[in-house]
């Protein structure tokens, strides 16, 4: 069985255990999602990280301050490439 489904279960959802909780947050997401494809790559392909200027850039244009700003792109790539990681991991992130 999968994990509980936020439409079933709502409060043991991993979606929304993990999702953003105020605005500053919801709307970093959403940018980081819109930036996304901006990725920094290792040798043979492997993502390492995200570029994150122009995520930055469009938020404090809304009025977000830089520190909390940079904090919430920095937990959205973080938590992203964890997920990627595990995506790509052979026994898919289970312990």
């Amino acid at each position: 069985m999968g994990a509980p489904c936020a439409t079933t279960h709502p409060r043991q959802c991993p979606y929304n255990a993990e999702a953003p909780q105020s605005a500053d947050g919801r709307m970093a997401w959403a940018i980081f999602k819109d930036n996304a494809w901006r990725i920094k790559s290792a040798g043979m392909g492997g993502v390492t990280g995200f570029d994150l200027e122009s995520a930055q850039r469009r938020l404090m244009a809304v009025g977000v301050d830089i520190d909390i700003a940079e904090d919430l792109l920095t937990a959205c790539a973080a938590a992203t490439l964890r997920a990627w990681h595990e995506k790509d991991d052979p026994d898919g992130g289970e312990d």
